[in-house]
């Protein structure tokens, strides 16, 4: 947490994880890429054995709509 990460072309600074009303462990994302100056904010979850990416139900532009 706090600590920007980078993965491949991306610079990616999660926030401390929180639990949520789903029981399940989420996280907020911000990432950034070299392709555009813009941060991406994204939520991330784990069911106890993987992470995922929660749809952007508002299909906000840039956001990764459709991951």
């Amino acid at each position: 947490s706090g600590v920007a990460t980078r993965i491949g072309d991306a610079t990616v600074d999660a926030e401390a994880p929180y639990a949520a009303a789903s029981a399940r462990s989420c996280r907020a994302l911000h990432i950034t890429s070299s392709a555009s100056p813009q941060p991406v904010h994204r939520v991330a979850c784990s069911d106890g054995r993987a992470w995922f990416f929660v749809p952007d139900i508002f299909g906000t532009p840039g956001a990764g709509a459709g991951d």
